[in-house]
């Protein structure tokens, strides 16, 4: 699963990551993050995959103070919980 979101300043397992627009990709249990201009791996972080009963229509990030913490899929069940 992939997907693209525009982000403020924020931490994603202890990376911190500049305002921009970024590539969330599942990989298994593995969170990849790239930067959308240039392709680059910046971090790669643990996750877990939850199922939800609603499907968003866009992809979500969800973060708790600027921690990266929920990465939610267009018109997916399932989402990742960001693990560190």
């Amino acid at each position: 699963m992939h997907a693209t979101v525009s982000i403020d300043p924020a931490v994603i397992g202890g990376t911190q990551l500049k305002a921009g627009t970024y590539d969330f990709i599942l990989e298994g249990n593995q969170v990849v993050v790239k930067n959308d201009d240039n392709g680059k791996t910046l971090v790669e972080v643990q996750g877990q995959i939850m199922e939800s009963k609603k499907k968003p229509e866009s992809d979500e990030i969800i973060m708790e103070r600027n921690q990266i913490r929920e990465i939610h899929f267009a018109n997916k069940t399932e989402y990742v919980v960001v693990k560190g």
